[in-house]
């Protein structure tokens, strides 16, 4: 057992809990400040709502450490590490910053999980996926009739469904967990939409389908773990004739010089 654990279940002072968690945030700073530093330079994915912040000073490694610090729901900071080398293997902060819901549903759902542990999980989708799992997902019971003030339907079949959500709210209620644009924060959402549609594509029939979701004009197509699509998802999709609509319609819209007489 290690000695974090063991004080953990110790009965200990506030006091000495938050001298555990700023001992390890800083260890980590110390051990990653050059390659943080380096990740900062070579970023071109910066999210607007995090630029100011992060550029804040001379010190954008610290700045990083403290925002890790901030997205870890535990209070000993057990998952500071695993988010700092997450963002040092390729991790989008956008998604980072998101992954506090599903810290906070592995720190919640540890007994029920094959895995619970964070170093077993070796990316953010696939945590993503597993959280999902064991927290059940969304239950969309009734996606025939979407009220049509919260998104506009592209396709609408049985089995194979693609929505424009119209508010945020909407985002969060059909959009997967993992997404980063049903964050609490509305402003994944909003430069998304300013840039052109957020599609919400829902495969399969239930209340439980797949879910996809494509920005044409951000250029990011994800599965439900907010990761970018794997051949096992394209093979999926392409299962389906509506999918192949789809496609057409988004051909014809952002190429329609190409179709004139």
């Amino acid at each position: 057992m290690l000695l974090l654990e063991i004080f953990q279940n110790m009965s200990i002072t506030e006091s000495f809990i938050m001298m555990l968690m700023e001992g390890k945030v800083e260890n980590n700073y110390k051990m990653y400040k050059e390659k943080l530093e380096d990740r900062f330079d070579n970023d071109n994915r910066i999210p607007a709502n995090l630029k100011g912040r992060l550029s804040q000073g001379e010190d954008q490694a610290k700045n990083l450490v403290e925002l890790f610090a901030e997205i870890d729901p535990t209070r000993t900071k057990t998952n500071h590490q695993w988010l700092i080398m997450q963002y040092l293997k390729g991790e989008h902060l956008e998604d980072l910053e998101h992954a506090k819901r599903a810290l906070t549903t592995l720190m919640n759902f540890k007994a029920e999980m094959p895995k619970n542990q964070i170093g077993q999980f070796k990316t953010l989708a696939e945590l993503n996926g597993a959280v999902e799992a064991v927290s059940g997902g969304k239950d969309f019971k009734d996606l025939d009739n979407i009220p049509p003030e919260e998104a506009t339907y592209v396709i609408k079949s049985p089995g194979f469904k693609v929505i424009i959500p119209k508010t945020h709210a909407a985002s969060c209620k059909y959009g997967a967990s993992g997404f980063c644009t049903t964050n609490d924060d509305p402003h994944h959402y909003n430069e998304y939409t300013a840039k052109g549609n957020l599609y919400i594509i829902m495969a399969g029939s239930g209340k439980n389908p797949s879910l996809f979701q494509l920005s044409y004009e951000g250029g990011e197509f994800h599965n439900n773990q907010n990761d970018d699509l794997t051949k096992q998802d394209i093979d999926k999709l392409s299962k389906y004739p509506q999918y192949k609509d789809f496609l057409n319609m988004l051909i014809k819209k952002h190429y329609s010089k190409y179709f004139k007489k």
